[in-house]
């Protein structure tokens, strides 16, 4: 186990990571996803990760930018050909710049920012799909299990 959970009454981290240069080959990492039922699905495997990218945490932010990545998920599966961006938490709040994913069926572009993503308060978000196979994110997404488009647009 790499983090748990921190309980209520423990104090507040003083814990600063920096890792500017990070790089994964042929990386497996296993996703405990717990038995809690939900609208999305996270996979339970990720194999033949091959990532480069910085990570940086430092009291209340959570940075990781990935510069290269590639894998194949499982449980449900997926083949992530090209993931690229940048993710930021502060808090409450959820930053995505310039993420980029290619699967074999989709090609998703995403910039954001989520404010008390506890809540889902204020979202503003540019998406761009060219295509986007929603047979693949139904595996994902169950909801979108009986819909058998593959749209493409900007949001």
């Amino acid at each position: 186990t790499l983090a748990k959970p921190r309980t209520p009454s423990a104090q507040p981290s003083r814990l600063t990571l920096d890792i500017q240069s990070l790089e994964l080959q042929d990386g497996t990492v296993a996703i405990d996803t717990g038995s809690q039922p939900g609208p999305t699905r996270i996979p339970e495997r990720v194999e033949h990760l091959d990532l480069e990218g910085a990570f940086r945490l430092v009291p209340n932010s959570v940075e990781v930018r990935v510069d290269r990545a590639t894998f194949r998920a499982a449980q449900p599966d997926v083949h992530v050909q090209a993931l690229t961006g940048h993710v930021r938490l502060t808090g409450p709040d959820v930053e995505l710049a310039s993420l980029r994913i290619e699967t074999p069926g989709s090609r998703i572009e995403a910039s954001g920012r989520v404010t008390d993503s506890s809540r889902l308060g204020a979202v503003s978000a540019k998406l761009r799909v060219a295509p986007l196979a929603v047979a693949e994110v139904a595996r994902f997404v169950p909801a979108l299990a009986p819909y058998d488009v593959t749209p493409t647009g900007r949001v």
